[in-house]
């Protein structure tokens, strides 16, 4: 890690590493040509101490790739300085069982922004 900062919502990473670590397991090389997408996982941990790559707070929708062998490129479609806030939506309310001891249940989506993380507090499944 070489940096990282906050500022008007946009959160700032900077950090070096070798395009290929040598580390089979845990690390996948960089490609040295062509676009690779970037997945950053800030935020609460879920139950398995893991952060999540999703969250409710996200804002960014689209798949946005890198490509790490570019120089001096400036097309860049996507800017973090114009993001439009989104709605404040109010959570479902929750369904409470009374007197059931016995049931059965299909764990589906998490509800996105009025289900799950907003309900209880805690990050999603996914």
């Amino acid at each position: 890690l070489i940096s990282g900062e906050r500022r008007n919502g946009v959160t700032v990473v900077k950090y070096r590493r070798p395009l290929q670590t040598n580390e089979p397991i845990n690390d996948r090389p960089i490609p040295s040509e062509g676009e690779v997408s970037i997945i950053a996982a800030i935020g609460p941990l879920n139950s398995r101490k893991e952060a999540n790559a999703h969250d409710s707070r996200d804002r960014t929708l689209d798949d946005i790739r890198i490509d790490f062998s570019s120089r001096n490129d400036h097309s860049c479609v996507n800017s973090l300085s114009n993001l439009p806030d989104e709605d404040s939506v109010t959570p479902w309310k929750p369904e409470i069982i009374h007197g059931e001891t016995s049931f059965s249940v299909r764990i589906g989506p998490t509800g996105g922004k009025r289900g799950y993380t907003p309900i209880t507090g805690h990050p999603s499944w996914g």
